[in-house]
């Protein structure tokens, strides 16, 4: 397997990992290989790449955790006398 499609992999891996020690590992690795003296740049950008990508989707998820939970939060309080939105 050549390493442009084990970065790929491993980004993949990154996004699905739902366990924060094991994101964390993988961002880890591939921060290691984009920093690796002897890596053709067009392998140390897919790195960093793959590294961007899984952060975003930390991100996302965890604004649509936020998000859910104010929600959740407005519909407990919207039956309370006063309340505003």
């Amino acid at each position: 397997m050549p390493i442009f499609d084990l970065q790929i992999f491993i980004g993949q891996i990154g996004r699905d990992v739902q366990h924060v020690k094991q994101t964390q590992s993988i961002l880890q690795l591939l921060w290691d290989v984009s920093h690796l003296q002897s890596m053709p740049k067009h392998l140390v950008e897919k790195a960093l790449s793959e590294q961007l990508a899984i952060l975003t989707e930390m991100t996302m998820v965890s604004l649509k955790i936020i998000l859910l939970d104010r929600f959740e939060n407005q519909s407990i309080f919207k039956h309370c006398v006063g309340y505003e939105y």
